[in-house]
């Protein structure tokens, strides 16, 4: 299949910017991050550095809400969980629950102070509450019936990288997977593939307005006759247009890994495909009476100059959206 040839290389750039490498371990700006466990056999002491996760929860209302400190420093390590700004009484683990949240949590911010000989440092999470269960849409399966092809950036004009899509019955995280392979010319070349999934189709006028989207799915690098980076971005279409989340891309690795990213408003999202925007309009518009929407994922290649033609191959699997509605 060969892709319109429109100029992509600005979009990558900027969305390039707010990645992290993945070398063998899910590592997601915005999901909260966390830290791996280090044997410290160096002179001390050292002071504490926490992360939070997730960095935004969202859960319905009545619901459980728990949040987790990642801290490494030399040890002892003290925490004092804190409710915007708040200490909060006996909440002294690296886990702090919250049973039966309410309206009245919702927006909550919830923060650890960690503390040893050495210093402090401090971490938070966001708490949404909806009024309603998520509306769920989950794709281990990937049918091609159930995935729509949208614009595929691409860049340079000619040769234009090409590009199929396949659906592998085995060799994914828990069996089939949907595979992405790019050909790429040598040189500097790029290649970035939108795609929808088709049950995902979220109506606002009929289900609701949107509060936040979770998204989250498995990414594999399965293979390179080329040196180059892969990405992979979920991204939702309206209209046509097509949007993603600021601060969510993810750099794969030769291994299956799993992206959890969470807590997107409608002001998180811009445009990478589609007309522009008109001024003062909300775009993507998640309240009530808005256009229909879809939700599914971007797939990139890039190489450097130099490079020599090839291929790359990628998998997705375990592909999920969650909706909260208002």
């Amino acid at each position: 299949m060969r892709p319109e040839p429109v100029l992509s290389r600005r979009v990558w750039r900027r969305f390039g910017s707010t990645v992290v490498a993945v070398l063998g371990l899910a590592a997601i700006v915005g999901s909260g991050g966390g830290f791996p466990d280090i044997d410290y056999d160096f002179d001390g002491p050292w002071a504490p550095i926490v992360s939070v996760e997730p960095a935004e929860l969202t859960v319905e209302a009545a619901g459980t809400a728990a949040f987790t400190a990642s801290a490494m420093g030399t040890p002892p390590l003290a925490y004092q969980w804190r409710r915007d700004g708040a200490d909060i009484a006996g909440a002294r683990a690296s886990t702090y629950t919250l049973v039966g949240a309410s309206a009245g949590d919702d927006g909550a911010q919830f923060s650890v102070v960690v503390t040893n000989t050495a210093g402090t440092a401090t971490a938070s999470g966001l708490l949404r509450v909806s009024p309603w269960p998520a509306v769920v849409t989950a794709d281990g399966d990937f049918a091609l019936a159930d995935w729509a092809l949208g614009p595929v950036l691409a860049d340079p004009a000619a040769p234009a990288p090409g590009f199929v899509v396949t659906r592998e019955a085995a060799g994914g995280v828990a069996g089939a997977f949907r595979m992405i392979a790019c050909a790429l010319p040598a040189g500097s070349a790029e290649i970035a593939v939108l795609q929808s999934s088709l049950p995902s189709r979220y109506d606002p006028a009929q289900q609701g307005p949107i509060y936040v989207v979770d998204f989250a799915f498995a990414f594999n690098r399965l293979a390179t006759t080329t040196s180059g980076e892969t990405r992979v971005q979920p991204v939702l279409e309206q209209g046509g247009r097509w949007f993603a989340p600021r601060s969510a891309t993810v750099y794969g690795s030769p291994q299956w890994m799993t992206a959890r990213l969470g807590g997107y408003t409608a002001d998180e999202f811009e445009l990478v495909a589609g007309p522009a925007c008109a001024a003062g309009v909300a775009c993507p518009d998640f309240g009530a009476g808005a256009a229909p929407i879809a939700f599914g994922l971007l797939t990139g290649v890039r190489i450097p100059a130099g490079s020599p033609a090839g291929s790359v191959e990628l998998g997705v699997d375990d592909w999920r959206v969650d909706v909260w509605r208002r």
